[in-house]
Parts: structure tokens; C-alpha cells; sequence
């Protein structure tokens, strides 16, 4: 296995009933296309003398760059790429003991194909699936063997202003041909034509964090980045 590049792990603290310390917001990687897996892990701390539990799900595993395979290991068991497990069976309830700290483990297996996904994780109450205790962003992308120019011509692209209230355009934009825009949860709200020097109208869109995806005129996928919406 080889990871690429581990981009960033950003770390909040998030309780729930006053003893689980979770990592919030988003955590991204990013690797080849023809890596084995690439693998990100989520530190759960319960700083309670208690015992705490919990579910977890995977709400848009689903909907994953068709090739990708995806397997989780979480507090309770390890479960295999191909057994298709993108959240808690009812039976196997996450139990973290008073004062201890454990993580999960989440494996893409890309398969060779190049692309890129945000995963949305929850952490939820074992007795009510709708309150959920916290939602974890995991962006996942995996590349071709490319060009130095290539890459340095991707690594160029970026939104401006960002955060923005209204409006939002792209920097170095010339090879881009289409915009996509997608919600926290990875449903696509827009999909734009695009010619270079474009601007884009968000004043409608809610508060909140978006993914740009931002594609060539041959439908390849330049990049993604990330959109705050004041």
C-alpha cells in the first residue's frame, strides 16, 4: 500500500453527554489511482469516568465513484471491502470503556480509477437515529500519473473570494469547461458550463461548506475545492 499525501486532519472538540471528544469537520487524503488503498483514521476519545455508545453511518457510500471499494474497521469489528458495510448493524453498538481513547479506521480501494469524493460520516444515538451527535467530511482523491506541468497547473486552481456571500469565481480558469457544485452531504445542487472569467451567484445557497468540482472539456476531472458560503 502507498499513500500518496496526507493533506490535512483537522481537529476540533465536539462532546457528546459531556464525555466523547470527537474530531470535527473534515479530514482529507489524497493518492494515486493505482495505490492498493489509502487509509485516513478518526480519534474518538471518551473523557467521562462513564462508558459511552454509539452508532456510526456512511450516508452517501453509496453514491461513490463507481470502482472505488470501501471498508470500515470501528470500534467493534473490521468489516472487509466486499461486504458492503456502510453503517452500524443494529447488533454491534460502539462502546468506548471511561477515560479511553480509540479511532476507526476507513480504507478506499481505488482500483485504478482516478476521481474524487467527499464521504459524509455521522456518529448517532443508539436509541434515536435522527439525533445525530456530530457530521465528519472525509475527502478522498486519487490521482493519474501526471505531467509536472499538469500538476502544477491543477495545484494553480482556486475560488476567490472565499468565503463568499454572493459571488465566486475561479483563478487560472482557462482549461476549465464545466463547474459542479455539490452539498455537505455530496448531493449535486448545480452543474455550470464554463467560460473563462465566469462568475457565480450563490447569495440563494444556505450558510455553509460546498464542493466545487471543477472538470476539462473532455469531462476529466481538474480538481476540487472547497467553498464556504457566508
Amino acid at each position: 500500500m502507498k499513500r500518496l499525501l496526507l493533506l490535512c486532519f483537522l481537529f476540533s472538540s465536539f462532546t457528546i453527554s459531556a464525555q466523547l471528544n470527537f474530531p470535527l469537520e473534515e479530514m482529507s487524503s489524497i493518492g494515486l489511482a493505482s495505490d492498493e488503498k489509502l487509509e485516513n483514521d478518526l480519534a474518538i476519545e471518551n473523557t467521562g469516568a462513564d462508558e459511552a455508545s454509539f452508532y456510526w453511518r456512511i450516508t452517501n457510500a453509496k453514491d461513490r465513484p463507481q470502482g472505488w471499494g470501501l471498508s470500515v474497521c470501528d470500534l467493534f469489528t473490521c468489516y472487509p471491502e466486499d461486504a458492503n458495510v456502510f453503517e452500524s448493524p443494529a447488533s454491534k453498538i460502539n462502546v468506548i470503556g471511561g477515560e479511553q481513547e480509540r479511532k476507526f479506521n476507513f480504507y478506499i480501494y481505488p482500483h485504478g480509477v482516478a476521481a474524487e469524493y467527499e464521504f459524509v460520516f455521522e456518529l448517532f444515538d443508539v436509541n434515536d437515529a435522527d439525533n445525530v451527535y456530530t457530521t465528519i467530511s472525509i475527502f478522498v482523491s486519487t490521482l493519474t500519473n501526471s505531467t509536472n506541468d499538469e500538476n502544477e497547473y491543477k495545484a494553480s486552481l482556486s475560488i476567490y473570494p472565499n468565503p463568499s456571500s454572493d459571488m465566486f469565481q475561479i483563478k487560472n480558469d482557462d482549461k476549465v469547461s464545466t463547474v459542479a457544485i455539490y452539498n455537505i452531504v455530496g448531493k449535486q445542487i448545480n452543474k455550470l458550463e464554463h467560460k473563462e472569467g465566469n462568475s457565480y451567484n450563490i447569495s440563494d445557497y444556505r450558510k455553509g461548506m460546498y464542493l466545487v468540482r471543477l472538470f476539462d472539456d473532455k469531462g476529466n476531472a481538474l480538481k476540487a475545492l472547497r467553498l464556504n458560503k457566508d
